[in-house]
């Protein structure tokens, strides 16, 4: 039989959780390319770019995914967005598969291209 003696500890206790969680997400930057294109203060155009990439890539993965991938030239992101853009339910247009591509590889490797 569940009382409310019982019952309030619990509560007490996910409202603390909750707080702390709130407080902790509160001051996190936005994860993603199109945050981090901002913060370095990117052009409007690759802005846009990962702004898409991120929609784009979210939908299959998380995103953080893509923030860590270990690629080696610029060629890889290329072979990867291809494969991706293949896969049912991507989201990905041809048209879009270049653009994607540029927010990637700056996002990579910047300048070094």
């Amino acid at each position: 039989m569940t009382t409310s003696a019982n019952v309030l500890p619990w509560c007490a206790g996910a409202l603390v959780a909750a707080i702390l969680i709130a407080l902790g997400c509160a001051g996190a930057e936005p994860r993603g390319l199109a945050p981090a294109a901002r913060q370095a203060g990117a052009a409007p155009s690759l802005q846009r770019a990962c702004e898409l990439a991120d929609r784009r890539c979210a939908r299959c993965h998380p995103i953080d995914r893509v923030l860590t991938a270990h690629v080696s030239g610029p060629e890889d992101w290329s072979s990867y967005v291809r494969r991706m853009r293949l896969t049912p339910g991507s989201g990905i247009s041809k048209s879009e598969e270049p653009v994607i591509v540029r927010c990637l590889v700056q996002h990579s490797f910047g300048d070094r291209q």
